[in-house]
C-alpha cells in the first residue's frame, strides 16, 4: 500500500510539471484574434499578388508599418519577402526588401528578355 501511494504521488507530481511546462509554452505564443489574423492573411495575399498598392493598403488596414511587416509578418511559415519572392512577386518583394535596407530582389530572367 506504501509503495501504491508513493507512485501515485509520483505520478501526480510529474502530470503538474507538465502542466505547468505547457501553461509557460503557450504563454510564449501571441494569441490573435479572427479580426488579426484575418490582416495578416491580407498581408500575404498582398504580397503574393505582386501590387504594391495591395500590399501598402493592407499594411495601412492593419495598421502596421512596412518595416513592421518586413520584419514580422510571417507567411506559411516563410517570412513576407521569401514568400513574395517564392511565388515570383519580385516587385512586393523588392518593395519590402527597400524597406528594410536590404538587396533589392529583382527577376533577372525578365530583365534578360528587355
Amino acid at each position: 500500500m506504501n509503495k501504491l501511494l508513493s507512485t501515485s504521488k509520483t505520478l501526480l507530481l510529474v502530470a503538474t510539471a507538465g502542466l505547468f511546462s505547457m501553461n509557460a509554452y503557450a504563454g510564449d505564443r501571441i494569441i490573435y484574434t479572427d479580426a488579426e489574423e484575418q490582416k495578416i492573411r491580407n498581408i500575404c495575399k498582398a504580397a503574393k499578388s505582386d501590387k504594391v498598392y495591395k500590399l501598402r493598403k493592407a499594411s495601412r488596414n492593419a495598421n502596421l508599418s512596412y518595416k513592421e511587416v518586413a520584419y514580422n509578418v510571417v507567411c506559411n511559415g516563410n517570412d513576407i519577402i521569401d514568400f513574395a519572392a517564392q511565388h515570383q512577386s519580385y516587385k512586393t518583394a523588392s518593395f519590402l526588401a527597400e524597406q528594410t535596407g536590404d538587396v533589392v530582389i529583382q527577376d533577372l530572367a525578365k530583365r534578360q528578355n528587355k
